[in-house]
């Protein structure tokens, strides 16, 4: 059974040199239900902390999702090891951006003893997963284009194990010298957050050779002292393969290589040039790589990692920010496209055009209609299940992501939908054993129900809503669906 559904990838890892094994494993879900899988481990060799995770569904149509997974060994270095996990994690994730245009976002582990015994640890770095959400790969079927961009994971993944052994010497003793930074940690956290504070702040230095890590866990800041040589090998590894389009946003930088776009907030950027310049005095040569969850800016001596929102919404949002705030580049970006709506809409066709909609979301498992749109709805009339990112990691064993089951209801009115068209959501969400929530109307929602909606979200409710303009910003992106509808909208 499990040679039957091994994927191509998995055959390109060890045709790499991987090292590869298959674990199968079992999950019971929220409501009780039991998932089955084939896990394949792939490492980019029997010592490496760089390695490569695969669930793979073993019913049809066998289900895949696809991750990284960072963790060093005690047997290979001494003292806390933080340091590596965040190093290390930020070199696979700069090679991943740099050489194959691929996005991530790095997640840490909670540590065990936090999930065991309520210790906190809040400021060690136990392990890192590494998501690719932004490439559809929670879950996915495979393909020509799903093997292709697994295929250019791997090898990026491979490149970067490479260049840990042989730019940063990761196979050298690097011997722990935690007290000889211990000056420079607290002149940073000084710089940053007004004091030094050991429940806040992390860091380490190692000899043999020589490398340093600071952390503020209050201002999300990372600090890598690797030297000249070091930072200098790596711009130009990535000289050819990395060069990004710049352009200025309203309140942030829009980056852009190939197609693939990502948005770094100004504020948090021009913070880490400050730093920059209070560790270097210069930075000419400075290189910035984001991904979705973080940025990079490669100095002359030391690399800077900040936790900042850079993934494929805050692109959009800005992106949308630009065409709204200048005709030309609107113009240039975005070819306008003008919708006419029917004054009178069919509410069953509304909900199959809306299902139409979320079926060509990657992130949508499944999404089927429950009722007619001229039916009391009980407050639904879609159900989905949808893959989203967890937020929180516990079990190294637990892949990244999880599926939850959402409800949809959809409101054909000519008017603006408030609280009371609404049923209660919560006692809906109990009713129907769901996770969650999606409102989407024709028209608009009234302020009250807004201000209703995004305090359900606020409090940790899975809450998300659409009114017109929603619809047609994702029509724009699916224009073929348009034609299938033209008695709701042209």
């Amino acid at each position: 059974m499990i040679e039957q559904i091994l994927p191509e990838y998995y055959q390109y890892a060890i045709d790499l040199g991987y090292s590869v094994a298959t674990e199968e494993l079992s999950f019971e879900l929220e409501d009780g239900e039991k998932l089955d899988v084939t896990r394949l481990f792939m490492n980019t060799s029997p010592p490496s902390p760089i390695g490569l995770r695969s669930d793979i569904l073993k019913v049809e149509p066998y289900w895949n999702s696809f991750w990284g997974y960072i963790r060093t060994s005690s047997w290979a270095f001494d003292g806390e090891r933080s340091d590596l996990h965040d190093l290390i994690s930020s070199i696979v994730a700069i090679t991943l951006r740099a050489t194959n245009n691929i996005s991530t976002s790095l997640l840490t582990q909670e540590h065990p003893l936090t999930h065991l015994y309520g210790i906190d640890m809040s400021n060690e770095i136990h392990s890192r997963l590494i998501s690719f959400e932004r490439h559809n790969l929670m879950n996915f079927q495979l393909s020509e284009e799903t093997e292709f961009i697994t295929g250019r994971i791997i090898h990026s993944s491979f490149l970067s194990a490479f260049i840990m052994d042989t730019v940063l010497s990761y196979t050298e003793p690097h011997i722990p010298d935690f007290k000889s930074y211990h000056e420079k940690a607290k002149k940073i956290a000084t710089y940053l957050d007004g004091e030094y504070n050991h429940e806040k702040h992390n860091f380490m230095a190692r000899n043999k050779p020589f490398w340093a890590w600071f952390r503020s866990f209050e201002s999300k800041i990372s600090v890598f002292e690797l030297g000249s040589k070091v930072l200098d090998k790596l711009k130009h590894l990535f000289s050819k393969s990395y060069i990004p389009t710049n352009l200025e946003g309203v309140t942030k930088k829009i980056i852009i290589t190939d197609k693939l776009g990502n948005a770094v907030n100004r504020k948090r950027y021009d913070k880490g040039l400050e730093l920059l310049e209070f560790l270097e005095s210069n930075y000419e040569q400075v290189k910035i790589v984001p991904i979705e969850d973080r940025f990079f800016i490669l100095g002359r001596e030391h690399l800077i990692s900040i936790d900042d929102d850079c993934g494929e919404k805050s692109f959009k949002d800005e992106v949308k920010a630009v065409r709204n705030r200048n005709d030309m580049e609107r113009s240039v970006l975005f070819p306008v496209t003008q919708f006419v709506w029917q004054e009178k809409i069919n509410g069953e066709r509304f909900e199959k055009l809306i299902r139409d909609i979320f079926v060509v979301d990657p992130s949508v498992r499944w999404i089927k209609r429950v009722g007619s749109g001229t039916q009391g709805d009980g407050g639904k009339d879609l159900e989905m299940e949808m893959v989203f990112k967890k937020q929180i990691l516990i079990d190294s064993n637990e892949p990244p992501y999880e599926i939850k089951k959402i409800l949809v209801q959809c409101k054909a009115y000519q008017s603006n939908v408030n609280k009371s068209n609404v049923q209660d959501i919560r006692d809906t969400i109990d009713m129907h054993g769901a996770d969650g929530y999606h409102l989407v109307v024709s028209s608009q929602i009234t302020r009250q129900l807004h201000e209703y909606l995004r305090n359900l979200r606020d409090r940790g409710m899975l809450i998300d809503w659409w009114n017109r303009e929603d619809i047609e910003d994702r029509l724009r992106m699916h224009p073929e669906i348009v034609g299938r509808y033209p008695d709701i909208v042209q």
